[in-house]
């Protein structure tokens, strides 16, 4: 009996302990719970954070790339083991070069295409001064203005060069007509004062020399001679006119009117000129639908005819003269065609300033003024020329809210 009740005592002591156990177990399974509610809300915090920051990145990228996708500039980058990793869409306009992502620079381009050589300055890791180069693409020859510099982004990060490329040809084409005006500006104003001066003393002498022609009948020789200084004085005149004509500012009075019908007045006009009815033929390449356009009629066809005349004289010996409308652009396009001499490089840049002419007889004022006239309508003019071919196109704006009934320029 007495070893059963120790045995009761040893269970009850038993049952205290493993109470105990259980309560500690228990304390301890709801520490264990409340440290893993602490580190799951940590845990959905940090990671709350990391979506937070990797939705950021994602929009930082795509900021990035949609700068780099639309901007203007071309940008190139080169690793220094000469991989194109950049190469933006303005870069693919530039070069017209596809596929070129992941690919060794020299398989694509030329090592100094840049006006540097590539290998070169990646393997000293320097930077380049700027540089001007020309570069054809499809025939047409593009003036780029280029930036490169060298990233040196840190041990385990790439670096190399990043290229800039901005296509300044359009730039560099404004840049010489803005100077071709101021100079035709300041031609104007000092032909204007020139030819003022001259006009005066000018009427006298050939006042003075219709004189000595009444006076010197009797005498044929200095009849002759005085004559001829009459003859002189006028056309000296007819000159000074011209750049008084010139210089003054043109009054316009736009209506709208078609280009269709003007080529072909023009046309008619051309074909009437005995000078060169035997040698020189004039063809119209005319769309089917009319093109109209607000301008000043009698200006316009002015400067017109002008260009055709030239395009004629410069076929000596015979030729045709084509000219062609077209749309493009909100613009009529009017081209006009010769197979002539053609019209030197040096020459070109100078083919639209007063008293330039390579003729023999001429005062240089056609092409001047037919351009006068073009800018006055808000259009252009330009001469392209290769030996057996000369092109003159010009531009007018098809849409012109800006036109009042009249306008002025100077």
């Amino acid at each position: 009996m007495e070893k059963e009740r120790v045995t009761g005592k040893e269970l009850k002591a038993a049952f205290e302990r493993f109470s105990v156990e259980t309560s500690a177990l228990k304390d301890g399974y709801s520490k264990l719970q409340e440290q893993f509610r602490t580190v799951n809300m940590r845990l959905d915090i940090a990671n709350k954070k990391l979506n937070a920051k990797v939705l950021e990145l994602a929009k930082a990228q795509e900021y990035l790339n949609t700068i780099l996708t639309n901007i203007s500039q071309g940008i190139i980058f080169v690793c220094d083991d000469g991989i194109v990793t950049t190469y933006n869409a303005s870069a693919l306009a530039i070069f017209g070069a596809e596929d070129v992502i992941d690919k060794d620079f020299s398989e694509v381009f030329a090592d100094d295409i840049f006006g540097f050589s590539m290998s070169s300055y990646l393997s000293r890791r320097e930077s380049m001064p700027s540089s001007f180069v020309q570069y054809t693409c499809d025939g047409a020859v593009k003036d780029l203005d280029i930036a490169a510099t060298y990233v040196n982004a840190g041990v385990g990060q790439h670096a190399g060069i990043i290229i800039v490329v901005r296509d300044i040809t359009e730039v560099r084409k404004l840049r010489t007509i803005a100077n071709r005006n101021d100079r035709l500006h300041e031609l104007g104003e000092m032909a204007a004062s020139i030819a003022h001066e001259i006009r005066n003393p000018l009427g006298g002498i050939e006042g003075f020399a219709s004189l000595l022609c009444r006076d010197l009948e009797d005498s044929p020789g200095q009849h002759k001679m005085a004559k001829s200084i009459v003859e002189g004085s006028k056309a000296l005149n007819r000159l000074v006119s011209t750049v008084l004509s010139y210089a003054r500012p043109t009054t316009l009075e736009f209506s709208k009117a078609s280009l269709k019908n003007l080529i072909i007045d023009i046309g008619d006009l051309f074909s009437a000129d005995k000078k060169f009815l035997d040698r020189v033929s004039f063809v119209v390449d005319l769309p089917n639908d009319d093109i109209e356009a607000y301008f000043d009629i009698g200006t316009m066809k002015s400067a017109m005819m002008n260009i055709a005349l030239n395009a004629a004289q410069a076929m000596p010996d015979g030729g045709a003269v084509t000219m062609s409308l077209e749309e493009a652009d909100n613009h009529a396009h009017i081209t006009v065609h010769d197979n002539g001499s053609g019209i030197v490089d040096d020459d070109l840049e100078n083919i639209f300033s007063p008293f330039f002419t390579t003729k023999v007889e001429g005062n240089g004022f056609g092409l001047s003024e037919a351009h006068k006239t073009l800018q006055a309508h808000g259009g252009s003019i330009e001469g392209a020329s290769v030996p057996g071919d000369t092109t003159f196109t010009m531009k007018i704006p098809l849409t012109n809210a800006t036109c009042t009934r009249s306008a002025s320029w100077q």
